[in-house]
């Protein structure tokens, strides 16, 4: 949405400009293409919603895979290693049409459609700690003993009407050797 003085702006000129082309004569129609460029030009107010300071912090916890011997770091490994292979694993959250904008379900962000319908979305919140686990598990069945190049992507994804954040989770899968 354009800031109210840009709009203006454009009004402004697009006023001058109608006068010069059509002078004094022809003002009813002066009056209409007036009209129809101050409804054209979307003129509306910024709005800023005062919010709250919020701090969103990430941690992962490896120690469960570190008391198994596996490795997960983001880093590479300057060791001796064999390629085991590389791991995305992307997280597809369960999407179901809430009954109400005010139906809330734990474990699951309420969105609202996109569209003109009043419509509102359940949209499963992703569980970082299952993701960590299926990577370990497809890298063990690989040979793995550690994945390096750890990543955890953020990242929105569309589905129809609705806009909604999902992960993935990338890394190198390798057996050390030393």
């Amino acid at each position: 949405m354009p800031c109210s003085r840009h709009c203006c702006w454009f009004v402004f000129f697009a006023y001058i400009l109608i006068n010069f082309i059509f002078g004094e004569k022809l003002k009813a129609m002066k009056i209409s293409l007036f009209s129809l460029l101050l409804l054209l030009s979307d003129c509306v107010t910024c709005v800023v919603v005062p919010t709250n300071e919020n701090y969103s912090v990430y941690g992962y916890d490896f120690t469960k895979y570190s008391e198994l011997n596996f490795l997960f770091t983001p880093e590479s490994y300057n060791g001796k290693y064999k390629s085991c292979g590389l791991i995305n694993v992307e997280y597809e959250p369960e999407v179901k049409k809430a009954s109400s904008a005010y139906d809330k379900i734990e474990g699951y962000n309420t969105i609202k459609a996109n569209d003109t319908e009043l419509t509102s979305w359940h949209v499963k919140k992703p569980n970082i700690d299952s993701l960590i686990y299926k990577t370990y598990t497809v890298a063990t069945k690989m040979g793995a003993d550690a994945v390096i190049n750890f990543n955890v992507e953020f990242f929105f994804k569309e589905n129809g009407c609705i806009t909604y954040s999902t992960v993935r989770i990338s890394g190198f899968a390798i057996k050390r050797i030393e």
